[in-house]
């Protein structure tokens, strides 16, 4: 549902092991094309009918056969499961420096959730695995940065909020975060699920938004 509420892209099929299930049903009924054979069905498509982006919510394992498909027709992978076949990649933090990737890897729930607040801090002091490593910093400043990033989250998941400003005790900082889902098919409490495939959408809306300047056509996603 957040795929085809986007306005960067047109959402035109999906790839199941079984015609039946509930999300295949669903997609149907909002007019996208089903394939019940997996990732092979985008054979049966016409060249010119093939996506230019594909989402995999399978498992590392299928991964990288679907990822071996996407490869071969030059179709590019924002990869949800943990193969990690690409480089990791959090929307407000590194997607500039990965946009050409044809394979990016959406982390985990708690990556997208977590990363971006370690990446503001770190934008005002260093960090070592989340930890402070220089005592000395402005508090004024850290608690701006995580503000500011929370921001740029809430562009992509609208339910990413802090539960109250950073706590800082001499040099340990802790952030308390809240995310809550946005109910397409899971319950609105299931927000460390939805962030991930928000978090995706986020990243291909950007890679869609750089295809249409450098290539100037619209951008189909599967």
């Amino acid at each position: 549902m957040k795929l085809m509420r986007s306005d960067k892209f047109t959402v035109t099929s999906m790839y199941g092991i079984d015609n039946e299930l509930e999300g295949m049903k669903r997609a149907r009924k909002n007019g996208l094309k089903t394939f019940g054979n997996g990732i092979d069905g985008i054979y049966d498509l016409d060249e010119s009918e093939r996506p230019q982006i594909l989402f995999d919510a399978t498992s590392a394992g299928a991964h990288e056969y679907n990822n071996k498909v996407a490869q071969e027709l030059g179709i590019r992978m924002m990869d949800l499961t943990p193969a990690a076949v690409g480089p990791f990649v959090s929307p407000s933090v590194n997607l500039d420096e990965f946009i050409e990737e044809t394979n990016v890897n959406m982390i985990t729930c708690g990556g997208q959730a977590t990363a971006p607040i370690v990446a503001a801090i770190s934008d005002v002091v260093p960090v070592k695995y989340a930890e402070i490593v220089d005592g000395k910093f402005d508090e004024e400043e850290v608690v701006a940065s995580i503000r500011e990033r929370e921001k740029e989250i809430q562009s992509y998941v609208p339910g990413y909020s802090l539960q109250q400003d950073p706590v800082i005790n001499g040099d340990t900082i802790s952030v308390f975060v809240q995310v809550e889902g946005a109910g397409d098919f899971l319950p609105v409490y299931s927000g460390n699920l939805d962030i991930m495939t928000a978090s995706a959408v986020g990243v291909a809306e950007r890679v869609a938004d750089y295809i249409n300047e450098k290539e100037g056509k619209e951008v189909e996603a599967k």
